[in-house]
């Protein structure tokens, strides 16, 4: 309990300095109540952090978790900031993002997953390098994230594991050639 007491402390430091220096700050929410000693503890200090970030990630489940709310845009109004940006990822149904007065649902394409391991990560990690490239925030750029988004978890499915399992850049732009460019 107190390594764990001591990484949230870490976490509120480094927020806190993120914050002083006028950098933007990204949160996967991957919950996990496992090292609390108790979901409602948890979830506490998730919101914490949650509050504080400029970019969010969820899964539709946890927003589910953190409102009570089964629709996860009528849960995001009860999460979210209007000035922060929101990814949700939605499975098979494709992700969301919502920021200021902008959001879409961005479809995805149908994959037979082998394993699921780490789709959520190499979906964040894309939408984190698109963003750090580009740095726009509108609407066409982030459909345009998303798409490449969706690909890079979808293809992190078709293989077992999770750092293995990474699409390459190659990889990711020769799929979204295929589904977007080819006529």
């Amino acid at each position: 309990m107190l390594r764990e007491k001591e990484g949230i402390e870490l976490a509120r430091y480094i927020y806190k300095k993120a914050k002083e220096l006028n950098k933007t700050i990204s949160f996967d929410v991957n919950f996990r109540d496992d090292i609390y000693s108790s979901k409602e503890e948890a979830i506490n200090i998730y919101l914490e952090f949650i509050k504080e970030a400029d970019i969010l990630k969820f899964s539709e489940e946890e927003i589910e978790l953190f409102t009570n709310e089964k629709d996860f845009q009528i849960g995001l109004k009860k999460l979210a900031k209007k000035e922060q940006l929101v990814f949700v990822s939605l499975g098979r149904k494709g992700s969301y993002y919502q920021y200021q007065n902008d959001s879409e649902v961005v479809p995805t394409h149908e994959i037979k997953p082998i394993d699921t391991t780490g789709a959520g990560d190499a979906f964040y990690a894309c939408i984190l390098a698109f963003l750090d490239k580009t740095n726009k925030r509108d609407k066409g750029t982030l459909i345009d994230i998303m798409k490449h988004a969706n690909i890079s978890g979808a293809l992190a499915c078709s293989k077992l594991g999770a750092i293995t399992a990474l699409p390459t850049l190659q990889e990711l732009e020769d799929k979204y050639q295929c589904l977007y460019l080819k006529k």
